[in-house]
């Protein structure tokens, strides 16, 4: 059976696996040749003689040897290990900022409730009769303490 390509097919829809050299080709989908993963190379070299494969020098054996990829595996380890002391130092930053706006805060919030309490108990004891020091003894045991978070 012949498609628009000219390949014939077999009873199944597919071509038969093509020889190219001494690579043996897969078909894909709609009948275009695909290169199996393992005869990459094998492939590339029937097609560009010039590519290095196997004979221990070139720029692609380089790149597919194991000390390239350790180095590159060391780099990343040592680029995430940088980023993971930056990340640490940035929180340590954000909750020493945290901590320092909740003391402000609590601060703010003590002073203005004791301040409020003064006025209520000063006008209290005024219009009770009371006496300075009955006042400042109600004013002492209700007021709040400074406290830090």
């Amino acid at each position: 059976m012949e498609n628009e390509y000219g390949t014939f097919l077999n009873s199944s829809g597919f071509s038969d696996p093509i020889q190219v050299g001494n690579t043996t080709m897969t078909p894909a989908i709609g009948g275009l040749v695909a290169l199996g993963a393992d005869s990459y190379m094998d492939g590339m070299r029937s097609f560009n003689p010039g590519i290095q494969g196997d004979q221990g020098n070139g720029f692609m054996n380089f790149l597919g040897s194991n000390g390239f990829k350790t180095g590159v595996s060391a780099l990343q380890t040592v680029a995430g290990l940088y980023n993971a002391y930056n990340s640490n130092k940035m929180a340590k930053q954000q909750l020493r900022f945290s901590r320092n706006f909740a003391n402000a805060n609590l601060a703010n919030q003590t002073q203005s409730y004791n301040t409020a309490l003064s006025d209520r108990a000063r006008s209290r004891g005024v219009m009770e009769g009371q006496s300075q020091a009955q006042v400042d003894g109600y004013i002492a045991a209700n007021r709040l303490q400074d406290r830090t978070v």
